[in-house]
């Protein structure tokens, strides 16, 4: 596990917030963005060459040359892994994503305190970020995967009613007293608290409300 040397440290999965409607996945479609802008034949030509070349491919050039993007289709019978694999072993790739077709909400979250929290949803002194949650509110990789934060700040209430969930280190066995990971912190299971050299945190106010901006859980009726 890798260490981070900071004050407090503690990991949560990203929830920004729960889905009212979220992207459809648009089957055997990819986009993926590079450092700079390739031939387009030439990624078609890679992957028929490490996929099987009797497979259909087609790559479009959708983006601009300052932030290259390709739309690429695959025919049917290729799984998921085996394409994203294949196109991560490209050294220009930057990133890659499935394809998808996203439904606006038109709706802010129900959360009662909501109306409080200008920092949020004004549009002219705060991040307006109705306007995003619009269609997206958060999700998983191409892998299935959601992504994980790392929050620094100087404590957390892990016991909140809006908390997200926390990340678990897989490789420690929760409070047996053992360094099971052998990275040098014992029972280092949501983290570690760096300024008391403990695995327990301290109850922060203003680290808990970084933790809620960052993955709350929302659309609950609460907070």
């Amino acid at each position: 596990m890798t260490r981070y040397l900071v004050n407090s440290l503690i990991f949560f999965s990203l929830v920004l917030l729960s889905f009212t409607l979220r992207g459809q996945t648009i089957e055997n479609e990819y986009i993926i963005s590079t450092e700079k802008e390739i031939n387009s034949d030439s990624i078609s030509i890679y992957l028929k060459d490490v996929v099987s070349s009797t497979q259909h491919i087609t790559v479009d050039f959708i983006g601009t040359s300052d932030y290259p993007l390709y739309l690429i289709t695959v025919e049917e019978g290729v799984s998921n892994d085996y394409i994203y694999n294949a196109l991560q072993s490209m050294s220009s790739i930057r990133h890659i994503q499935n394809n998808y077709i996203l439904h606006a909400r038109y709706s802010n979250p129900n959360d009662s305190l909501l109306g409080y929290q200008w920092h949020l949803t004004s549009e002219y002194y705060g991040l307006n970020m109705a306007s995003g949650w619009m269609y997206e509110t958060g999700g998983s990789n191409l892998q299935n995967k959601k992504p994980v934060i790392a929050l620094l700040d100087n404590g957390y209430m892990l016991d909140h009613t809006d908390a997200a969930s926390f990340w678990v280190n897989p490789d420690e066995i929760p409070y047996n007293n053992i360094d099971d990971d052998n990275n040098g912190f014992v029972d280092d299971i949501h983290g570690w608290n760096f300024e008391f050299n403990s695995n327990n945190f301290n109850q922060s106010v203003h680290g808990t409300a970084v933790m809620g901006l960052a993955a709350a859980n929302t659309n609950n009726g609460l907070g």
